[in-house]
């Protein structure tokens, strides 16, 4: 496809290049995640997965990753249709994995929640990418949001501060909505992995974050249906996120470095590094919406050849 230079808006493309540096690297570690959670026995399916899961990484590593952002805007406008070229094939192979695994035709120790849950985020960055292109974006349902008919702005953060009062409202109504309820089920996940009794005090501070973020849902709903409220909603949302990173980020380092009683919980180490890194997200985007400087990506010296 080819768009004339001037009709190519670079904040836009910028911040598409943002998230895919992000979100790219968000989508191959779902893959990681399935790849390790099938039956041992099943050798297909963990070799389709494989393929996959090699194929984003790869991509990432060779197309986005090394992108500066001075690179010219049909550059990074062409690398924004073939990185959903790379994306949407693996959002879909997701989507087979579930109705297998829902099915119970493939045996894994990821459930059907989670694996929608790995959708969903891929759904949010395909939204993002096809945003900054001018084209439609997913429903609100989609994205595991009420009021499921309307398409969801899913606007790139770089973007967020240049809204408009009316797009700003509804923007961070939505990512408040969707962000609250991907960290309540990622707490809710943490409830599941900790071993009962010897990991109570992790399990039990998750457990209140779980309620804490669906809670957070319901005033987010409530603000949007009454048009007041809406400061609160973001100096609430921004304490609660800064909490969870808070807790994710202690959680992660403890994991990391076996100072977890027993020394591991019944997860993977990337998965606490991955939880944390899109804890540190909530916070970078609810900054940005209230006007502070953009949060620089956080320290993971445990995975720090990517961003």
């Amino acid at each position: 496809m080819y768009i004339r230079k001037e009709d190519i808006n670079r904040d836009l493309l910028l911040g598409a290049l943002d998230e895919m540096k992000f979100w790219g690297r968000i989508v191959f570690e779902h893959l990681k995640f399935h790849r390790q959670a099938v039956d041992p026995g099943n050798e297909r399916a963990f070799r389709a997965i494989d393929r996959y899961e090699a194929q984003v990484e790869k991509f990432y590593n060779a197309y986005i990753f090394p992108v500066p952002k001075s690179t010219p805007n049909q550059t990074l406008f062409y690398l924004t249709e073939q990185t959903l070229n790379v994306v949407i094939p693996a959002r879909n192979f997701k989507s087979f994995l579930n109705k297998e695994i829902a099915a119970c035709r493939l045996l894994s120790l990821i459930d059907p929640d989670l694996a929608e849950h790995l959708i969903r985020e891929t759904d949010y960055f395909i939204g993002q990418v096809r945003y900054s292109r001018g084209e439609p974006t997913p429903t609100r349902a989609v994205l595991g949001m009420p009021d499921g008919a309307r398409r969801a702005l899913t606007v790139p953060r770089r973007i967020l501060p240049r809204l408009n009062s009316n797009m700003l409202f509804t923007s961070t109504v939505e990512n408040i909505m969707f962000f609250s309820r991907i960290h309540g089920e990622h707490a809710r996940h943490v409830t599941l992995v900790t071993r009962p009794k010897l990991q109570e005090d992790i399990r039990l501070q998750a457990e209140e974050f779980e309620k804490l973020m669906f809670d957070n849902i319901e005033k987010a709903e409530k603000v949007e249906d009454t048009g007041t409220g809406f400061d609160e909603l973001v100096d609430d949302s921004l304490n609660l996120a800064i909490q969870f990173r808070d807790f994710s980020f202690t959680v992660n380092i403890a994991l990391h470095e076996c100072a977890v009683p027993t020394g591991r919980v019944n997860a993977w180490p990337l998965l606490a590094d991955h939880i944390a890194r899109e804890a540190q997200y909530f916070v970078d985007v609810m900054n940005r919406i209230s006007g502070k400087s953009p949060t620089p990506p956080p320290d993971t010296p445990y995975y720090p050849y990517i961003i």
